[in-house]
């Protein structure tokens, strides 16, 4: 509780009323403290006939589990404690204890006594809101009422599998088994499925003359593609997978894709795995079927920290080469920003890229991009311009060698990020490069 404006603006003025009845000869000294002992009179009335901090409690709902970067709708609702007694008349407005991990609005009004307050989950792992602030004044506007209530907005923030829950991933897996896409897959393949009759437009190839001369007549054999690969899911998690794009970390985006990936490869038949690193390796989970195994996954990417430290490729890819004892399809979700770590990079991927499939995943530079595209007027400006234009240069360079050492490179915003990653993968099955 505090005094309001208003209540200021009248005790200054009886204080200089007061004064005026004691400079003034006329006006009995007595008077002075007249206009002062009527104000406080007026603020203790006021105070007597508002609905005060212990007349009101706060309902509080929300979900405990949301995705990062979506919005986590917080419910408030403001009761009183005493039956048949309404809410104060004036606006009441509240303001919550934000933590790290979310970002809203800082004063919002309840209207009608409730509100319905959109939070955005910025961060991974779990945050705590635990004081809410609210504000109101009395009946006669002379007081302000400010208490604080200690509440427990708990929330898990986990990573975004919207692509898996909306079913969009299941419906393309299916497409690519089942569907056109499987037409192109069998009779090219290199796993044995079944005998079928031959008939005209076949490849001749196919043709089983064993089977056929058994059965007088003709029979083909009919292949598909091959299942049961290895996928390895290779999270950079250093310094620079901390920087946000759209609201969002580095390493957010990429987890939310690695999982729509994950989702896919099980879906197809194929077992995932996860490699996480920074300055050196810190997490590997052997590549595993079943959805028990994307579960896993996502516990275990949903623990990974924003760390402020540098990666190191070099001890990072030559401990997940030594590990692996198969081909396998390797996705690294990786960036860099100078010339030597790209030289780095690319000398370490050359080796792994000789006995597995690699996919290397990167983010355009929004920053980057701004300062090649936006007007200048100044010199310094112009310079600004110029470093953004080689860095982007030095950047496709890279990128063009990865290329043509047979490195599928994805470069792209957030949004377009999971269907492309989705869409290589399934090219890389067609192919049956793996």
């Amino acid at each position: 509780m505090r005094p309001s404006r208003l209540l200021l603006w009248l005790l200054f003025g009886s204080l200089a009323l007061s004064l005026v009845a004691v400079i003034v000869p006329v006006i009995p000294v007595d008077w002075a403290l007249l206009p002062l002992a009527a104000v406080t009179v007026t603020a203790v009335v006021d105070w007597m006939i508002s609905i005060g901090p212990r007349s009101i409690d706060v309902n509080i709902s929300h979900l405990r589990e949301v995705f990062v970067g979506e919005n986590l709708d917080i419910n408030l609702e403001l009761k009183s404690k005493r039956k048949n007694q309404p809410l104060p008349k004036s606006e009441i407005k509240g303001r919550l204890a934000l933590v790290d991990g979310f970002e809203t609005r800082g004063e919002f009004s309840f209207g009608k006594g409730s509100v319905k307050l959109p939070v955005l989950a910025k961060r991974r792992g779990r945050w705590v809101i635990d004081r809410l602030w609210l504000y109101w004044k009395s009946r006669l506007s002379l007081i302000e009422f400010v208490p604080v209530r200690k509440v427990d907005l708990s929330a898990a923030v986990v990573p975004n599998i919207r692509p898996v829950t909306s079913g969009q991933i299941d419906f393309d897996m299916r497409t690519a088994i089942f569907g056109e896409k499987q037409t192109s897959q069998r009779g090219e393949g290199s796993e044995f499925h079944q005998l079928n009759d031959y008939v005209q437009g076949m490849d001749p190839r196919s043709i089983d003359w064993k089977h056929s001369a058994r059965q007088n007549r003709l029979v083909a054999k009919e292949m598909r593609a091959e299942r049961n690969h290895q996928i390895i899911l290779a999270m950079d998690n250093g310094h620079l997978m901390r920087e946000e794009i759209n609201g969002l970390a580095r390493i957010d985006h990429k987890i939310n894709a690695a999982l729509a990936l994950a989702w896919a490869g099980v879906q197809g038949g194929d077992q995932v795995g996860l490699f996480a690193f920074d300055a050196r390796p810190r997490q590997y989970t052997p590549p595993q079927p079943g959805r028990t195994a994307f579960a896993r996954l996502r516990s275990q990417m949903a623990e990974l920290q924003y760390e402020t430290i540098e990666t190191n490729h070099t001890l990072a890819l030559a401990t997940l080469h030594e590990r692996l004892n198969r081909r396998s399809l390797i996705v690294v979700f990786s960036d860099f920003v100078d010339p030597l770590s790209a030289e780095l990079l690319l000398e370490h991927l050359a080796v792994l890229n000789r006995h597995h499939v690699l996919v290397f995943v990167s983010l355009n530079d929004p920053l980057l991009q701004n300062l090649v595209s936006k007007k200048v007027e100044t010199m310094e400006g112009v310079a600004r311009s110029v470093s953004a234009s080689n860095l982007l240069t030095e950047r496709r360079l890279v990128f063009e060698k990865m290329s043509s050492m047979g490195i599928d490179v994805i470069e792209t915003t957030p949004g377009e990020m999971t269907p492309s990653l989705l869409n290589t993968y399934l090219a890389i099955k067609a192919k049956e490069l793996i």
